[in-house]
């Protein structure tokens, strides 16, 4: 009996953890419903955020790389995508890099979605595996 109550118990603390495997759910809708500024967040963080008046953008529709820096390019981040989304709901491999601190992380294989996509070109890639998302803005 009392052997059954500890089992019980501890199944009772389990559940909700493994209904609750899609860890970065919450990160996806703050990230699609909130984000309106080109930008980089990683597990909800805002890791770089874009400044007219102090960044640059750029775009090469060849190597389909997404460029944002600061001016003095000490921060940045740039997304190079396997190939061009053009629906919602259009996925493909990419390559992240952005600065930190003191360091340039590299992430390879990320998987993005095109989940949103603006008149101005703006568009919102999210990696549901990852937890990073990104405003980009194609330039033509």
């Amino acid at each position: 009996m009392n052997r059954l109550l500890k089992i019980s118990s501890i199944l009772a603390l389990l559940i909700p953890l493994l209904v609750s495997c899609d860890k970065n759910k919450g990160f996806e809708e703050e990230f699609i419903r909130n984000t309106e500024q080109i930008g980089l967040t990683i597990k909800g963080e805002q890791v770089f955020t874009y400044d007219p008046r102090s960044c640059q953008l750029g775009y090469n529709q060849a190597s389909r790389e997404f460029r944002v820096m600061d001016d003095n390019m000490s921060d940045y981040f740039v997304i190079e995508l396997s190939r061009e989304l053009t629906q919602i709901g259009s996925s493909c491999t990419a390559v992240v890099r952005y600065t930190t601190k003191d360091d340039i992380i590299t992430k390879t294989g990320v998987s993005f979605t095109l989940e949103k996509k603006g008149q101005d070109g703006l568009m919102w890639l999210w990696s549901k595996k990852s937890g990073i998302g990104a405003v980009v803005r194609e330039l033509k």
